[in-house]
């Protein structure tokens, strides 16, 4: 927005004054709006915002101050600066006039190069603020971004190793501080070297983003899904004895080995073998721990034929 395309709205009953005031700015090209009442003003801003408004105090059915205050209160107009021009020349009106948001005040009868010096200053200071505004916004988009970067696997979508520590190391953390059971599921697919080398890296990175897609919908909002590397999955599961976590296991065992996870381009069937561990057990009293066991958990999975749960231990 630059001051000489800018909307100005002109509030003022007299028409002498609007049409004045009106041909100054139109005359040093500015779009203008002019409006003989506060009601039709305010109208006319919830059409459009303009970028500066003119107003005058004294008006039959709702005076200038009126309208100042219903802009200032509502969040979308707050921030427009309103410039008050009045005949109104006591110390209190302009004091009142400042108190309720105005950012200036011109005494009627008006120079007009004082309106357009006022009215560039306060155009180049509105303009400087949405700049201010708009440059925060975008570093705080750049910031998300390089937050959602530094936590979420950039194929899957889902979160990556290292942010799947910090979180479970907390969540560990809390378990032992509450004695609540915490369980943790260890998966990767079956043969997946054979996917890629039958089929391509493309189809492989389709099987690995939409079988992903489909743990998240299937785990609970509390459970941490993360890719562990390669074609390997963890989810570690906040409150949930090692039974449930056995049955969601198997749940999810199941619902891969009927799902085609290559978006339909080729009929492919893909199973996956899964470790399940809870560290409340003698031995898990820390995550690597916990990990390890699901591992080795895994590895029987393997081991015994493959598209199947073993929890740790129980072999």
């Amino acid at each position: 927005m630059t001051d000489k395309k800018a909307s100005i709205l002109i509030v003022d009953d007299t028409p002498a004054n609007l049409h004045l005031l009106n041909e100054i700015l139109v005359n040093h090209g500015y779009k203008t709006r002019p409006m003989p009442n506060g009601n039709r003003a305010l109208a006319s801003v919830e059409r459009s915002l303009p970028d500066l408004i003119l107003l005058d105090i004294m008006m039959p059915e709702m005076d200038g101050y009126e309208v100042c205050r219903r802009l200032k209160a509502d969040e979308r107009t707050h921030a427009i600066p309103v410039i008050f021009i009045s005949a109104l020349d006591d110390v209190l009106d302009k004091v009142k006039a400042f108190e309720i948001g105005g950012a200036d005040y011109v005494t009627k009868p008006f120079q007009e190069q004082e309106v357009l010096a006022r009215v560039a200053t306060h155009l180049a200071i509105r303009k400087l603020i949405v700049d201010l505004e708009n440059e925060i916004a975008r570093r705080k988009e750049y910031e998300a971004e390089l937050e959602r970067m530094a936590t979420v696997d950039p194929l899957t979508n889902i979160y990556n190793r290292r942010f799947f520590f910090e979180r479970s190391e907390e969540e560990l953390e809390r378990s032992k501080r509450y004695t609540t059971p915490l369980s943790l599921i260890l998966f990767d697919i079956d043969h997946f070297k054979q996917v890629n080398d039958t089929h391509g890296h493309l189809v492989g990175d389709q099987v690995l983003a939409n079988l992903a897609a489909l743990c998240q919908d299937a785990i609970r909002s509390v459970d941490i899904l993360a890719r562990y590397g390669g074609e390997e999955f963890i989810i570690l599961m906040p409150d949930s004895t090692i039974a449930a976590a056995y049955n969601a296991a198997e749940r999810l065992r199941e619902q891969v080995a009927t799902t085609n996870l290559t978006d339909g381009q080729i009929n492919l069937t893909t199973t996956i073998s899964l470790g399940v561990s809870s560290w409340d057990n003698e031995e898990a009293t820390d995550l690597k721990t916990l990990i390890d066991q699901a591992d080795q958990a895994l590895y029987h999975s393997k081991e015994s034929g493959r598209n199947r749960v073993t929890v740790w231990g129980e072999y």
